[in-house]
């Protein structure tokens, strides 16, 4: 499991502890990865005053082959969107990595 603590945000006004989780995700799966997420408290933040709390981007992505590198001759595009959700504390967010780990991605 990562060390969150070099991904520290910055300590509330009540003194908790938030830190952000950041990650692309096709469409078909943002439902789920979300759900994941949310049921393992991640979202949840201001002394549980809020809840589910994301904000989102979709996207549109190009990459171009490398062909000595070996990869698939063919250039082509992608539109994930990019989720950022907010965790109160280290344990929340750990378990919520995990979740979104687990998740149908």
């Amino acid at each position: 499991m990562p060390d969150f603590s070099d991904r520290l945000i910055f300590p509330t006004i009540t003194g908790h502890t938030l830190y952000k989780i950041i990650y692309t995700v096709p469409p078909s799966h943002l439902a789920a990865t979300k759900s994941a997420i949310f049921n393992a408290g991640g979202g949840s933040y201001a002394e549980g005053k809020l809840h589910q709390c994301v904000f989102e981007t979709t996207g549109y992505g190009k990459f171009k082959p490398v062909f000595s590198a070996g990869a698939v001759p063919h250039t082509g595009t992608v539109d994930p969107v990019i989720v950022e959700i907010r965790c109160e504390e280290k344990e929340v967010t750990r378990k919520a990595v995990e979740a979104l780990r687990s998740s149908s991605i």
